[in-house]
């Protein structure tokens, strides 16, 4: 029974997201909307992955081939959506420089919405009948043993990221770990009646971790974005000026959230 309410959520996520996907305008320009398609994305990834391991005949690759591509347009759509939004809660921001970037920002905003529509015309989407017998195979491999394999080589891999070398750490890999584990454990308990507990060393409930490397890394991006700006625009000298202040303040905000996430993991190591 725990197996068939899987099968029925795996229907249900693909209708949610082919329902975003049949309008791409309020896709585009609805608050709130290209988040929410997202994160349903996310969560998408997240049970194809737990579905892969599971069974290693379960062709993961070929299935989220097209939603890969989605993910990576509205990904470029979301992104200057952020840079507009930091541009105007950063304070510091000057006035002349704030209008001025603003400017900017929606017009690449435009262009990535175009081609973010390109790709929802472009992409075959898969239908529920394309894939619910591969579904309904590979849900019949998740047995507790299964599970708790993939559980336990998922905290492998999130221990190993948190006590590698600072130098050679990969917090965007760790982030997307933690969440991957996050929305499993959440699968595993709904349908399959299965805690594998919370990852070693993070209280459970907590998104600390997860928050901190998220203001990371869009401020670290921010500022790559921001300097490539400044690099290769036609701009003038006083707005170049400018934009350094805005340049040093998000490198500022994305340096003060490294050494707040890295405090973090130097705590979880000695509970690893």
């Amino acid at each position: 029974m725990t197996r068939n309410k899987m099968v029925k959520s795996l229907q249900e996520q693909l209708q949610q997201i082919r329902s975003y996907v049949r309008k791409p305008r309020a896709l585009c320009t609805k608050k709130g909307r290209l988040h929410r398609f997202r994160v349903a994305l996310k969560h998408w990834r997240a049970n194809l992955r737990l579905l892969e391991a599971a069974d290693p005949c379960f062709p993961y690759p070929e299935i989220y081939a097209p939603f890969k591509t989605l993910f990576g347009q509205a990904g470029a759509v979301r992104f200057w959506q952020l840079q507009g939004a930091l541009v105007k809660s950063t304070g510091v921001c000057p006035a002349f420089f704030a209008g001025f970037y603003e400017t900017h920002i929606r017009k690449q905003r435009k262009q990535a919405q175009k081609a973010f529509r390109q790709a929802l015309r472009r992409e075959r989407m898969f239908r529920w009948k394309d894939l619910k017998q591969e579904f309904r195979l590979s849900v019949r491999q998740c047995t507790p043993q299964a599970l708790e394999a993939y559980f336990r080589d998922l905290q492998k891999k999130i221990g190993q990221e948190c006590l590698a070398p600072p130098e050679s750490r990969d917090f965007h890999d760790l982030r997307k770990a933690l969440k991957e584990y996050r929305i499993n454990r959440q699968t595993a308990v709904q349908h399959f009646g299965l805690d594998p507990g919370p990852v070693a060393g993070i209280p459970d409930g907590s998104t600390d971790l997860d928050t901190t490397l998220g203001q990371w890394h869009d401020f670290d991006a921010a500022a790559w974005q921001l300097r490539l700006d400044l690099d290769n625009q036609p701009w003038p000298d006083s707005m170049r000026a400018e934009g350094l202040v805005l340049l040093e303040y998000w490198k500022q905000q994305a340096q003060a959230n490294l050494r707040q996430a890295k405090a973090s993991l130097v705590a979880l190591q000695t509970q690893l």
